[in-house]
């Protein structure tokens, strides 16, 4: 199989990874929607929106906070998307290599994101 990068083609995870993210801040203390979340960091490559966080609460976040808020969107992905996810090649738009692979984890593409991460 060959995936194209169609931003959000196979699944729209923006409205998952917002309602995450506003949950584990609820969980540190910091007030955000949902609706917040997406519509000020959507797109956003997550190490970004947890800098930016912390820029404007004035303190860290948790260190395991960006593998938890990872792990939980992932969770919440539909069923079905980690087995679609198994690809033999890749043509993409414009994601850094560490972006897709990054994606790529983020559905279960597990197999492909080692063939990434040197590109």
């Amino acid at each position: 199989m060959v995936i194209f990068d169609c931003n959000g083609a196979l699944v729209d995870s923006e409205p998952i990874a917002s309602a995450v993210l506003s949950e584990a801040l609820r969980r540190v203390g910091v007030a955000l929607s949902a609706a917040g979340a997406m519509r000020r960091f959507h797109g956003r490559h997550p190490a970004d929106v947890f800098a930016a966080i912390e820029v404007a609460t004035g303190r860290r976040l948790p260190p395991d906070f960006s593998t938890f808020v990872a792990a939980e969107t992932l969770g919440r992905l539909p069923p079905g998307i980690a087995a679609a996810m198994t690809p033999i090649g890749f043509v993409g738009g414009n994601p850094t290599p560490s972006k897709l692979a990054s994606e790529l984890l983020a559905t279960g593409a597990r197999t492909v994101v080692a063939d990434l991460r040197g590109w």
